[in-house]
């Protein structure tokens, strides 16, 4: 893990950027204006763009060679996302890779890099407390160590990646096809559309689940929601196996989720439920 020391000595970079708060100089400018640029040029961006982008905009921190690796769908591989500088860039295991054990203990880990003076990073990437990834890139390192002040960026770099690719995942299919490493049936298509995010987090709680096996499953499905103090649950199992009992899990999590914004207690949501099954499946 990188140890964060202070009292590093700030990239060699200038420039002055206005703000509200006063004058911005030196690195601090120099990431300013990368974060600007970046979320400027992500506005109008086709999610097959957004692994180029990410690599081009962050160049003027001294970062290069930044490769965007997904974690696949049975959390076992971290996959390159195409687009960015991904040639040769292999399939990593969790297992035995340095980007897999960044993944797995969510930490900031690095290793030497081919160019003297220049560090390889790898940092987790994370939506909330949801592990999506990892990010590997090479940054300067003059006194064989990562300044404190560029690694902080590069790590809300990290962070704001992450939200591009959630928020951009919704509009192509380049970053679910990236997580697929074999077909996926109809059942199991429609059952992860209805997912919930798989895992949420707070100081005093922490719901995690997941479907397996994740490109087969049929008729079991869960959601929850925390709105306040309380921490709804909820899980399926609907009889049979394939679209069918995909299909009646659909109808029950979806009557769940209506009744459960109704504010009905737990009996009437179990009876709302229960009603919109018999009326739909004509009481078998």
């Amino acid at each position: 893990m990188i140890d964060h020391d202070p009292s590093g000595d700030p990239a060699d970079s200038s420039g002055e950027v206005p703000t509200a708060g006063g004058t911005l100089t030196g690195i601090d400018a120099v990431a300013a204006t990368v974060f600007a640029e970046l979320l400027e040029a992500t506005h109008l961006t086709r999610p097959d763009d957004i692994a180029r982008v990410l690599a081009d905009k962050v160049v003027p921190l001294g970062v290069t060679d930044l490769v965007v690796y997904l974690i696949d769908l049975e959390q076992t591989a971290l996959i390159p996302v195409p687009g960015g500088p991904v040639a040769g860039r292999p399939v990593l295991r969790v297992e035995g890779t340095l980007g897999g054990r960044a993944f797995a203990t969510v930490a900031v880990l690095e290793a030497d890099a081919p160019a003297p003076g220049r560090r390889r990073l790898w940092l987790p990437m994370v939506d909330g407390t949801d592990r999506i990834g990892v990010v590997e890139m090479t940054v300067p390192a003059p006194r064989g160590r990562v300044e404190s002040r560029l690694l902080a960026y590069c790590e809300r770099y990290v962070h704001l990646t992450a939200q591009l690719i959630l928020s951009k995942s919704a509009y192509g299919d380049v970053f679910e096809l990236v997580r697929r490493r074999q077909p996926m049936s109809v059942a199991a298509e429609l059952q992860r559309s209805l997912l919930p995010p798989l895992v949420f987090a707070t100081r005093n709680l922490v719901v995690a689940g997941v479907l397996e096996p994740c490109y087969t499953v049929g008729g079991d499905s869960f959601d929850y929601a925390v709105n306040g103090d309380v921490a709804h649950l909820a899980v399926f199992d609907a009889m049979g196996h394939g679209l069918t009992a995909a299909g009646t899990a659909a109808v029950a999590l979806s009557a769940y989720r209506t009744a459960r914004r109704q504010l009905l207690d737990l009996s009437g949501t179990y009876a709302a439920i229960d009603a919109t099954l018999v009326e739909e499946f004509r009481g078998e």
